[in-house]
């Protein structure tokens, strides 16, 4: 299915002034963006070609772009120059900054106090903690690198974080184990069945962990966030 096409052409405002007898063009949305013509040159593509550039180099560095000023603010600023972007970088712009809304919407009127139960509720729905958008997982026990809606990396990048993980579940599946045992120690006592708990111990240590993978894949990144919330290195 193609994109949709931007309802509006996407339009940068640029300042153009002259400098050493030569054009110079630049962008108050983008400051370290700035470009010059020479003499007789057409000012706009070159101005074009160096704002499309800044633009997809902060989609690439997964940076925040900048939202352009409307034009009507700057009608009186002498030397303004409208710069549309191309249809195609305007409409991964306009997808990013969907999902930066979508993000805080999801996470709008969650006070502080509130936050790490949001996080590891969404976690227990294998949500992304993050944004409540899903799904993050390929399979049962394959989780996607990113977040397909807010595009959060799921693995954060740090030494041992994969391995962080793995004890967690680890963890999990020997409380469960531990919970399960006593119940039916306290129940059945003073003649448990200790065949029964031996070997359907067993069992249990092999198969909860693969059962509850997926949530203590989701619920480690949830307590992660709650200590280390996110920032712009893992967008």
């Amino acid at each position: 299915m193609q994109p949709a096409e931007p309802e509006a052409p996407l339009i940068y405002p640029a300042i153009v002034t002259t400098e050493a007898g030569r054009t110079l063009v630049s962008f108050p949305d983008c400051p370290a963006c700035r470009t010059f013509a020479e003499p007789g040159e057409d000012v706009l593509p070159i101005a074009q070609h160096a704002l499309a550039g800044r633009l997809a180099a902060a989609i690439q560095d997964e940076t925040e772009p900048p939202h352009p000023t409307s034009l009507s603010r700057l009608s009186s600023t002498k030397g303004m120059l409208p710069v549309p972007v191309p249809t195609d970088l305007a409409l991964k712009l306009e997808a990013k900054w969907r999902v930066r809304e979508a993000v805080a919407a999801a996470n709008e009127g969650v006070g502080s106090w509130k936050r790490p139960i949001v996080l590891l509720w969404r976690a227990l729905r294998l949500r992304c903690p993050n944004c409540g958008g899903g799904p993050l997982f390929k399979n049962w026990l394959q989780m996607q690198a990113r977040c397909p809606v807010c595009r959060m990396r799921l693995e954060r990048g740090e030494e041992g974080y994969q391995v962080g993980a793995y004890m967690f579940n680890i963890v999990a599946a020997e409380l469960f184990f531990g919970v399960i045992f006593l119940a039916i120690l306290i129940y059945r006592w003073p003649t448990p069945p200790w065949t029964l708990l031996l070997y359907g111990g067993m069992g249990m240590m092999v198969i909860v962990p693969v059962l509850f993978y997926p949530f203590s894949k989701d619920l480690f990144l949830a307590f992660d966030l709650i200590f280390r919330p996110p920032g712009p290195e893992d967008f």
